[in-house]
């Protein structure tokens, strides 16, 4: 998928995630992004390569000591938590062909434990890879600050703010919200 395209999908059916969820944010994932995850500690999660940036900025991911710049080829492990700027927007590459594409001022995380991305800020075109069911079945799950969805066979628009988030389905169906 190419930042161009993302761009100009046509998105309709938005589900409007209200708040009031009840989310621990012990149980939240946390990781040393710098350190990679193999496929045998975390083998649903999703893996990718920071394809390219259009626009003014960068890609960055959060070491221990702050924010790191990616290079275009970088991978970008399960667990690692992304940031673009305000004039940046990040096209990464998922393994079995599918695509996030990080808007300006987007912050996001991919999730250890299942294939997945909680999507913190901002705004985020998710295109979930083809492989999933040759995953063992698992379905991906779009998390944001005020709840998420379980996906099959989908690409959606994701906006997060602290209070309201949008998930919007471009192609494929969400099959149930979830608390996260």
């Amino acid at each position: 998928m190419t930042i161009e395209r993302a761009l100009a999908i046509l998105l309709v059916g938005s589900v409007t995630l209200a708040t009031g969820c009840d989310r621990d944010p012990s149980t939240d994932d946390e990781v040393e992004p710098a350190v990679a995850q193999d496929q045998e500690t975390h083998p649903l999660a999703w893996r990718g390569t920071y394809a390219r940036a259009s626009g003014v900025g960068e890609l960055e991911v959060q070491t221990a000591s702050g924010w790191s710049a990616l290079k275009p080829g970088a991978p970008i492990a399960p667990g690692s938590t992304l940031r673009t700027g305000d004039r940046a927007i990040a096209l990464i590459t998922l393994e079995g062909e599918g695509a996030l594409i990080m808007n300006k001022s987007t912050t996001l995380h991919l999730t250890l434990e299942s294939p997945g991305v909680r999507v913190e800020r901002g705004h985020a075109i998710v295109e979930t890879p083809e492989s999933e069911e040759a995953k063992g079945g698992a379905k991906p799950r779009i998390g944001t600050p005020t709840g998420g969805v379980v996906l099959t066979g989908t690409t959606v628009s994701v906006l997060a703010g602290a209070s309201e988030s949008v998930v919007t389905v471009a192609q494929g169906e969400a099959l149930s919200l979830i608390h996260i």
